[in-house]
């Protein structure tokens, strides 16, 4: 963080105010901390104009209605820009989660493109979802014939499952969030990306070490950017 008189005295005030107030400490804290993490990025940001231009397409949000852990909806907004800009043939998302992001993604994609979609078989989402006490917002939607559920664990499974409607040009990494993870997603993916494919990863942000550290390291040899105002990562693969 660079130290300036005016950035002393916010953080001088905002530590007197959580002396003062207890609970107000910790969101300070995480700013200082965050500021300081994001000075350390070696990801440039970039605004989404810069990747599809000043002329937005039309998207559409069906049944949007975010719950806890959720992605947020200018982050929704922004997938669907690139969806839509994009228009991908076969899309592959790892961690459906209640299937929100799966069915806008859906949504805004040709009609005749394949997602797949990958969730942990004994994840809390997954046992409600498959339960029925909580159907995955894509069920019974007109989207559905075109989504394959898939439940198995990324750090064991073979990716290759991923191509059966053709090598994926648009991929959204949303499962687990360890760095062992991000790793094992990230690295499984790029040798069954289509030409010009697009990675998003999310989460990219510095409560999230795992995500944030990992993607540090790969910008060294990969092209990223972090799209303005989110915590996505976005990738174009040659």
């Amino acid at each position: 963080m660079r130290v300036t008189r005016s950035k002393i005295r916010w953080v001088l005030s905002g530590l007197g105010h959580g002396l003062a107030s207890p609970r107000r400490l910790k969101p300070h804290l995480e700013k200082i901390y965050g500021e300081v993490a994001y000075e350390k990025s070696r990801i440039p940001v970039r605004d989404l104009r810069q990747i599809i231009g000043d002329k937005a397409p039309p998207i559409r949000l069906e049944n949007f209605l975010p719950e806890n852990k959720n992605i947020s909806v200018e982050e929704m907004v922004n997938i669907c820009l690139l969806v839509a800009h994009f228009q991908p043939k076969a899309i592959l998302e790892l961690g459906t989660f209640n299937g929100n992001s799966t069915l806008q993604m859906a949504a805004n994609a040709p009609a005749d493109t394949v997602i797949h979609t990958a969730d942990l078989p004994d994840s809390t989402s997954s046992r409600l979802h498959l339960s029925g006490e909580k159907p995955r917002r894509f069920i019974g939607t007109p989207y559905e014939p075109r989504i394959r559920q898939i439940h198995d664990d990324t750090l064991s499974m073979d990716f290759g499952v991923f191509c059966a409607a053709g090598k994926p040009d648009f991929v959204f990494i949303d499962a687990g969030h360890s760095y062992e993870c991000v790793k094992n997603d990230t690295e499984k993916t790029f040798p069954i990306l289509a030409p010009g494919a697009v990675v998003l990863w999310h989460d990219y942000a510095y409560n999230c070490a795992g995500v944030y550290n990992y993607l540090n390291e790969l910008a060294l040899t990969r092209k990223l950017f972090q799209l303005a105002g989110t915590s996505i990562v976005f990738h174009q693969a040659e």
